[in-house]
């Protein structure tokens, strides 16, 4: 549909409903301008996203958030062309996809190079750790990130998270299912 469509910046997709959709076959491929979130989309019965973002301009914060709310839908077996994308906070979530859903990722890369630090756990929403607005950043941790959680406060991790290698001042983290490897 915008496939090579390079002065086309997907400002008017980001709230279609596609919830009837199946075939998004290269639908931004090659748009180079192309850079809006896609989380708000219902991806519904659509089975073929085969080069659907190849070569676009999504930025790794529009690419994370597409991917958190994606993974948490009922759509499964879907093969994702992403080539030169980049996610971060989205890690978990692309790996709730390829996981439970069966859906495989063509081109896309891990990057979190941009902005490590300290980030503060403030359960301003929920104790759910997978919740950006529960962390001072406003994002979820990400792997190169020292995690601080105040004693007293209490966070639950269910399913694939974020990987961090420091967690400090630690309050109650109940774990729900499988710990990734990489925590200390």
């Amino acid at each position: 549909m915008f496939n090579s469509a390079t002065s086309f910046t997907g400002v008017s997709v980001a709230n279609w409903d596609i919830s009837s959709g199946t075939n998004m076959f290269r639908t931004f491929r090659n748009a180079s301008s192309f850079n809006v979130s896609l989380e708000n989309w219902i991806l519904g019965p659509v089975t073929d996203m085969t080069g659907m973002l190849n070569n676009t301009n999504m930025s790794v914060e529009n690419y994370d958030s597409t991917l958190i709310a994606w993974s948490a839908l009922a759509v499964s077996g879907i093969t994702l062309g992403a080539i030169n994308l980049n996610y971060c906070n989205g890690e978990s979530a692309r790996a709730n996809l390829i996981a439970n859903n069966g859906w495989s990722f063509v081109g896309d890369n891990l990057d979190c190079s941009l902005a490590c630090g300290n980030i503060t756990w403030n359960g301003s929403v929920s104790n759910q750790w997978n919740i950006p607005s529960n962390w001072d950043k406003n994002r979820l941790p990400m792997t190169c990130d020292t995690v601080i959680i105040e004693s007293g406060s209490t966070v639950n991790i269910a399913g694939p998270t974020a990987k961090c290698y420091k967690l400090l001042n630690t309050g109650l983290i109940n774990i729900h299912g499988k710990l990734n490897p990489h925590y200390s």
